[in-house]
């Protein structure tokens, strides 16, 4: 099997989660147990530019009359959660140490 790394943006993994092209695949992974600092400290490497731990995908099914497949989230449900309330403003995210996303410059 050849597997290659490769950067997405943030951006990136909003819009393929939004799009359904990404399956969070749950039972893949542990539950979701950060706590409210976890997740505000990990906002805030990524508002700082810092380096975290990658982000696991896998190829998916693919549409054999499209050619559109989908990826499986294999490791990284607590980030990419915590990414996606954060950009949606969720109400349930409580930030203690960083901005609202609606409120960055």
């Amino acid at each position: 099997m050849k597997t290659a790394a490769t950067n997405k943006k943030i951006r990136e993994i909003i819009q393929v989660v939004r799009e359904g092209k990404l399956v969070p695949r749950p039972e893949f992974q542990r539950r979701l147990v950060w706590s409210r600092d976890d997740k505000n400290h990990f906002l805030d490497t990524i508002l700082r530019g810092y380096p975290f731990t990658e982000i696991y995908f896998a190829d998916g099914d693919v549409n054999l009359e499209t050619g559109e497949g989908t990826q499986l989230l294999v490791d990284g449900l607590q980030r990419v959660s915590t990414i996606i309330q954060y950009f949606d403003g969720d109400s349930e995210l409580k930030l203690t140490s960083v901005v609202p996303y609606r409120d960055l410059t």
